[in-house]
């Protein structure tokens, strides 16, 4: 139930902007954790963060740049791609976290590939 607590309020976390807090979060739980299946699940909850957030800042300067040359300096009140690819990248890696409190409900683990690995999970 821990896990899946711990996952699902990332999830939340992740959808209301507050990846730094969910970052820290896990980071605790994983410090505190006593069995293994929190421990893993929050170690692999914070290398997936870690990742989110490296490709969420590298999208964002990247269509930051490409919205900014297309639009010549002007103001748009449309939502521009750089807001939307960041919106997107944000919805599924809450739907990760979501799949992954299901699964640590059903005393599941399964880790994701990540890139980073500064806890082990």
């Amino acid at each position: 139930m821990a896990a899946a607590a711990l996952l699902g309020i990332t999830a939340l976390f992740v959808l209301g902007h507050s990846w730094v807090v969910a970052l820290i979060m896990t980071g605790v739980i994983y410090r505190v954790a006593k069995t293994d299946l929190v421990k893993r699940w929050s170690g692999n909850a914070f290398n997936l963060l870690l990742v989110y957030l490296v490709i969420s800042i590298a999208s964002g300067l990247v269509f930051g740049a490409v919205d900014l040359a297309m639009s010549s300096g002007r103001y748009s009140s449309e939502a521009t791609l750089g807001e939307k690819v960041g919106d997107w990248i944000r919805y599924v890696t809450a739907i990760v976290f979501a799949v992954s409190a299901v699964a640590a409900y059903r005393h599941r683990y399964f880790r994701y590939p990540t890139l980073l690995h500064p806890l082990r999970s």
